[in-house]
């Protein structure tokens, strides 16, 4: 596509060709566009700042939820019968999880690999 044909009709139709602007005109609004690039960078701190706090409450929050409704595990109580076996006897070991679940290990001393 050729561009001249469209920058002429762009130009001819365009309300500003007929005002050209004064010097001092054309100062004022470089310095506009000048002052306006100078205050991006903090606005751009602004938003890191913002964004750490809300990923740091975040994490809080997390945090929080988790040990209000799902609490650690305790140590669970490990129980050997009080009658223990003799050494060529197998013996049980009972364990409790927190959850409820119930583990029973059984130990064979004759047992080997």
């Amino acid at each position: 596509m050729n561009e001249k044909p469209i920058r002429e009709a762009l130009r001819r139709w365009d309300p500003a060709t007929k005002h050209e602007l004064s010097p001092l005109e054309r100062e004022c609004i470089r310095r506009a566009v000048l002052n306006e690039g100078r205050f991006r960078p903090r606005l751009l701190i602004y938003r890191l700042a913002a964004a750490v706090v809300i990923v740091a409450f975040a994490g809080l929050a997390g945090l929080v939820i988790r040990e209000t409704f799902f609490p650690a595990a305790t140590p669970s109580t490990m129980s050997v019968p009080a009658d223990a076996a003799p050494n060529d006897q197998k013996l049980q070991i009972h364990y409790a999880t927190p959850g409820g679940t119930r583990i029973v290990w059984t130990m064979d001393p004759a047992f080997s690999l």
